[in-house]
């Protein structure tokens, strides 16, 4: 399930494949609620793990891409320590609410919390750079998200991004002009200047260029 949906998330978005699938995850698990029978069990566990198959590499993918650098590896730390709480947690506390309120109970607070945590995202979680980098349509969102990532510095509606790779070869494209005795204006060499001292953000600001 993670290369299918680790490409859905390219092709899609990862926000998009987050929510889905947490949704997905939360839907299935309410519903085992009324399951009558072993077979239906089966089938609902089935689809509620396609679900949380569908968000996990996606929800990494997206802290990995989003998160500080200094911070990156702490945040996906936490992240799979809640991953580990979050399996054993409820099975210190499934026994008492079992004999309290029947095994529905755990379905019930399994299929809820989910759900107030997809509807949740659905309004608070960016989108990946990367993907909103390849959709013109959705560049104010894009401008926003960059904003948000670097409020040190000042990005004009103008600018123009692109990847590292694409930044590379405009600068020996650059260099090669040079070395032919082409003349590079101020404007070039400051919008190079700012795509080469930016790169290792998660796109080059081009600037000028």
């Amino acid at each position: 399930m993670h290369p299918y949906s680790v490409h859905a998330g390219d092709r899609f978005g990862r926000k998009t494949l987050i929510v889905t699938g947490c949704t997905i995850f939360s839907l299935a698990t309410l519903a085992t609620v009324w399951a009558t029978s072993l077979d239906q069990v089966v089938a609902l566990r089935a689809l509620a793990g396609i679900g949380l198959g569908g968000l996990m590499p996606n929800a990494i993918a997206l802290n990995s891409e989003l998160a500080p650098k200094r911070l990156r590896a702490t945040l996906i730390v936490l992240m799979f320590t809640g991953i580990s709480a979050g399996a054993g947690i409820p099975g210190a506390i499934q026994a008492w609410l079992i004999a309290h309120y029947g095994w529905q109970v755990m379905f019930w607070i399994g299929g809820l919390a989910p759900l107030i945590v997809a509807t949740c995202l659905l309004f608070t979680l960016p989108e990946s750079v990367r993907f909103l980098a390849l959709k013109p349509h959705r560049r104010a969102e894009f401008l926003r998200t960059v904003r948000r990532l670097r409020r040190d510095l000042a990005i004009p509606d103008s600018t123009r991004f692109c990847s590292r790779a694409r930044a590379a070869r405009q600068w020996s494209k650059c260099h090669a002009d040079l070395q032919r005795g082409l003349r590079l204006d101020h404007a070039d060499s400051v919008g190079l200047f700012r795509q080469c001292a930016h790169g290792k953000l998660l796109f080059s600001i081009v600037g000028c260029l």
